[in-house]
């Protein structure tokens, strides 16, 4: 597999239509948003690989402050 930067899979998933993409990050404990971001494409590759039959889930904590605007959304 060839190695691809964030930059160019998020413009390949503009193209095909994707409008937007968020990440939150608080550094701290090892998390930046280069490790956000190679996590992202490595899940990814093992989606299209066919190694994930589903999307990984997130195993970050939700700020609770955050976790009730999501809740108070209905999603």
């Amino acid at each position: 597999m060839t190695a691809i930067t964030f930059d160019s899979w998020l413009q390949g998933q503009l193209d095909k239509g994707l409008v937007d993409i968020k990440f939150a990050i608080l550094p701290g404990k090892g998390v930046c948003s280069d490790a956000v971001q190679d996590e992202l494409l490595a899940a990814e590759a093992a989606i299209e690989a066919g190694f994930l039959k589903s999307a990984p889930q997130p195993t970050s904590r939700i700020p609770e402050e955050i976790a009730s605007i999501i809740a108070s959304t209905g999603h």
